[in-house]
């Protein structure tokens, strides 16, 4: 540096400093020589700015840039990827019901399923950080979601590790995915308890906090409302001051090959970013960890709480004709379809139905349709089908898709999304609820 500015020269570089109460930041400095009339350099005059919420968000934008080319090519491997599991699962659903006699053609089956069902939670957790997917949407009480997660827990955790809870956010409730919500937690517990190899404490506690708008949450990037916090905070040995700007990157791991993916906590972020919240991480080698997760409190609810039910195959009657570019899951879909007692017909473009329904619509009481394909897309066949009739019954299948296209395609009027990979039971529910039948 001085050797720069002595031969006249001005001089810019970076500086992490020290204030007074011992916190550091990061100094952007500009250092000019200063000459008398004979040109002689007699002082020197330095700029300085503090630049560390700038570097901060900086860094926020190169990881959310590299979360959105992971997520571009996650997208694509896993609409690819459905595709297979819906004819694997679909099969294996169509050989349970033909085999119901043979206990040993049924304890197979009953394999493939497992392995179908775990590929598809796989994918699940690779579109968790692929471009938004469409969320069941749905009011949780996360205090209901900590229970849960706590439970299953404390089946599976070491019995060196004490769970505890302190639940004290005065109105717990969400909008969000249940089932994601849990993942994020599960997650972040996993993490806590291999970073307590001797055992340990892990605390699940629950807040509220208001972000106001002057409040300059510049690190948080979320916006001023009521916010609901959960804490996950275990006394392991934290995580090492150099790597923790990249806990969160997909496929970054710490463990041992064979103990992690380094998908948890990138699955975690991209999960919390699409219900609209963040997730902050507090680390300090030897002493622990603490995840903070902030969700936007739900308006007061106004009706009480649905139920669940159980899924069983439904029967039904009628005609459905099935568009899908790809013959394994058009072929699949239509062979469901026939076990449940529908008439199938299968098209591998939209311009091949358009040409059929318009001859035949009389006769065809449903369209299931693909959105991704070649030729025209789900939501252009479907406006064409419309425009020949404007009744016609459509549901939308799709392995990915973002959650905006999505919706924005069933305000159109398609009754229904149907994802893949699906279940022999879950496609005879949405095709009879899209009847009218359900």
């Amino acid at each position: 540096m001085w050797s720069t500015v002595l031969a006249g020269h001005v001089w810019h570089g970076h500086f992490v400093n020290r204030k007074k109460d011992g916190t550091t930041y990061e100094e952007d400095a500009t250092i000019s020589p200063m000459r008398d009339a004979s040109g002689k350099i007699v002082s020197f005059v330095g700029v300085l700015r503090d630049v560390t919420e700038q570097i901060a968000l900086e860094a926020k934008l190169r990881q959310s840039q590299k979360m959105e080319a992971l997520g571009t090519l996650a997208g694509g491997v896993a609409h690819d990827f459905n595709n297979l599991l819906t004819a694997i699962l679909g099969h294996a659903n169509l050989l349970k019901v033909a085999a119901r006699s043979d206990e040993g053609t049924l304890d197979s089956i009953a394999v493939i399923e497992k392995a179908a069902e775990r590929a598809a939670d796989l994918t699940r957790q690779l579109l968790g950080f692929a471009r938004p997917t469409r969320l069941e949407s749905s009011r949780v009480d996360l205090h209901d979601s900590i229970d849960t997660v706590v439970r299953l827990l404390s089946r599976t955790l070491e019995k060196n590790i004490t769970l505890v809870k302190h639940l004290r956010a005065p109105r717990p409730d969400v909008i969000g995915d249940p089932g994601q919500i849990e993942q994020v937690l599960l997650n972040l517990a996993v993490n806590a308890r291999d970073a307590m190899p001797e055992g340990g404490e892990l605390l699940f506690e629950t807040g509220s906090i208001e972000i106001k708008a002057d409040e300059g949450l510049w690190a948080m990037q979320i916006p001023p409302g009521d916010y609901v916090v959960i804490s996950v905070a275990d006394t392991g040995m934290g995580i090492p001051t150099q790597i923790q700007h990249r806990i969160f990157e997909p496929f970054f791991t710490t463990k041992a090959p064979g103990k992690g993916t380094g998908m948890g906590l990138a699955t975690a972020y991209s999960i919390i970013a699409e219900h609209k919240g963040t997730i902050q991480m507090r680390s300090q080698p030897g002493l622990g960890t603490t995840f903070k997760i902030y969700l936007p409190l739900a308006a007061p609810a106004t009706q009480g709480k649905g139920t669940l039910q159980g899924l069983e195959p439904v029967a039904g009657v009628g005609t459905v004709m099935v568009v899908d570019d790809e013959e394994l899951v058009r072929e699949t879909a239509a062979d469901m379809l026939r076990r449940l007692g529908y008439s199938a017909v299968t098209f591998a473009s939209g311009p091949e139905a358009i040409a059929y329904y318009a001859q035949s619509m009389a006769g065809v009481d449903l369209v299931l349709m693909d959105l991704a394909m070649p030729e025209m897309d789900g939501s252009k066949c479907f406006l064409s089908l419309r425009a020949l009739n404007p009744q016609v019954k459509a549901l939308l299948m799709s392995g990915f898709a973002p959650g905006n296209v999505i919706e924005a395609i069933l305000s159109e009027g398609i009754l229904g999304f149907v994802g893949k990979p699906f279940s022999l039971a879950d496609l005879s529910i949405k095709v009879a609820k899209a009847l009218g039948r359900g």
